[in-house]
């Protein structure tokens, strides 16, 4: 997210962060990235936390408003994401905002059309750019996933089915390989032995070590 923002030309940050443990979570990743070397050039000019209960962030907003900041980068997910949209568009903040992928949910951000900045960036997955895909054996993953939702009458969820579909998919290859009586160490002996399983999100290599498979060179970022 930090670097797409960068390579946007995104030089001074403002992050609004719910106090609850998702959103120190998120703040202490978004910190480790800021220390990169290739992020030096981003500062943060203001920085400001709310409670997820809270109705109104009216005098955080104020601050952002009033800061030289020229992108926000909201840390929170559901309700309080909104009430944060709320506050920023009462303040008149017209800053390009970014969140995390958490919030993409077309039923909820339909609901925050009357506050919504004119840009709002977030986190998202290859299966939604199918045309923007070269590798054949991706695009294949993704018609296969999509063909099957379709079939089924049901639209899948951004924020939620491309968590899901891919583990999913390993899971039922490690149990196709190793049988359906497989231990749960055989299992994650399977997955962490992966170094090429295409899925509707990119290409998994779990050589690295860290147990995520995939780099940031399989994320998109997407425009509400």
């Amino acid at each position: 997210m930090l670097k797409y923002l960068r390579l946007r030309g995104f030089r001074r940050f403002a992050f609004i962060v719910s106090n609850d443990a998702s959103g120190q979570v998120n703040e202490k990743a978004a910190d480790a990235a800021l220390a990169q070397p290739e992020n030096s050039a981003i500062r943060v000019v203001d920085r400001e936390h709310f409670a997820p209960t809270d109705v109104s962030i009216a005098a955080q907003a104020a601050k952002i408003k009033n800061s030289d900041a020229d992108v926000v980068v909201v840390w929170c997910v559901g309700t309080p994401f909104g009430t944060v949209l709320r506050s920023l568009n009462d303040a008149n903040v017209t800053l390009p905002v970014m969140t995390t992928g958490g919030n993409y949910s077309p039923v909820q951000l339909a609901q925050y059309v009357s506050f919504m900045p004119k840009e709002l960036f977030l986190p998202g997955y290859p299966f939604l750019v199918p045309e923007l895909i070269e590798s054949p054996p991706h695009k294949a993953a993704i018609k296969t996933f999509l063909d099957l939702f379709r079939a089924a009458g049901i639209t899948p969820s951004p924020g939620a089915a491309p968590y899901v579909w891919d583990p999913a998919m390993m899971v039922i290859a490690a149990l196709r390989k190793i049988g359906p009586n497989a231990t749960a160490a055989q299992v994650r002996d399977y997955l962490l032995g992966i170094r090429d399983f295409v899925g509707i999100n990119g290409r998994y290599d779990f050589s690295s070590g860290d147990q995520h498979g995939l780099t940031a060179e399989s994320q998109v970022i997407v425009r509400w």
